[in-house]
């Protein structure tokens, strides 16, 4: 009788070894990154600015790289409120945007969130807060990641005002660049270049007045033709959208890049992120 339950033990033992279920131990999702953009904030007098909260989570684990759902809780403390968010954002993805997306914008109690999944076991989310012209001393920026219903992380990070760190300083990005891939020439054996440039201060300071080159380059004869557009000064969180004829093209293949603050007029806190570049083609 021992003989034939320590057989049954045995048998009970190999099939969980077996069984990829029970086999494999799950990961666990761990916070990798967690940081602000900018990394302090600037208040204005009678208005909000923005400040951009980011946070990177991976599955780690043994020999997998596949976790139960990620729940994050998110917690802001400052001197004029507290609030606490949790959302399941696996479920919020899949629910919203379908279980196969790399991109989607779900809901924390009712405020926009950017989520993109890298990979299985990697997620990046983004969201943007308002700083209030009452906001006075740091901000307690809490963030607790869930593996299913066990925390299995915690990170958390002050945020002082810029004048206290010395780091108030504008920072020009491209937010947007949308050219369609191919433009038809008219008439006249030339194409109008028509698209869209949106800049924006991802700064802690305003920027002053300066200028975007936008280059286009013919990719055989390297043949190469220009417009530079003024770009007014920009609070931060602020943007300005460029819609216009950008130049008239003949018939070719072209690389096109935009240069932010191309004649060095803005002192940046970022001074490599300035450039976007595009191909299309006229035909």
């Amino acid at each position: 009788m021992k003989k034939f339950y320590l057989f049954i033990i045995l048998g009970f033992i190999l099939f969980l070894w077996s069984n990829p279920i029970f086999g494999q131990p799950l990961g666990e999702w761990k916070i990798s990154r967690f940081w602000t953009e900018p990394a302090c904030y600037t208040k204005l007098p009678n208005k909000d600015t923005t400040i951009t909260v980011k946070a990177a989570f991976q599955c780690i684990g043994e020999k997998i790289s596949k976790c139960q759902d990620l729940t994050i809780k998110a917690y802001w403390d400052s001197s004029i409120e507290h609030t606490v968010r949790e959302i399941n954002l696996t479920k919020a993805v899949i629910s919203t945007c379908g279980p196969s997306a790399t991109a989607c914008t779900v809901l924390i109690d009712g405020e926009k969130m950017d989520v993109r999944i890298l990979s299985i076991n990697q997620i990046l989310i983004s969201k943007t807060g308002f700083i209030s012209p009452r906001l006075t001393g740091n901000i307690k920026l809490t963030l607790e990641a869930y593996t299913g219903k066990t925390l299995t992380d915690k990170k958390i990070i002050i945020v002082k005002p810029c004048e206290q760190t010395g780091q108030a300083k504008p920072d020009l990005i491209v937010e947007r660049f949308e050219l369609p891939e191919i433009f038809t020439l008219g008439p006249d054996k030339m194409a109008d270049i028509k698209g869209v440039l949106v800049v924006k201060n991802a700064g802690s300071a305003p920027s002053s007045n300066c200028y975007v080159d936008i280059v286009f380059e013919e990719t055989k004869t390297h043949r190469k033709g220009s417009n530079r557009i003024p770009v007014p000064s920009l609070n931060p969180g602020a943007t300005y959208s460029i819609t216009t004829t950008l130049i008239r093209l003949p018939e070719g293949n072209y690389k096109v890049c935009a240069f932010l603050d191309s004649t060095n007029l803005v002192a940046e806190s970022n001074e490599t992120n300035n450039t976007t570049c595009r191909n299309l083609r006229v035909r």
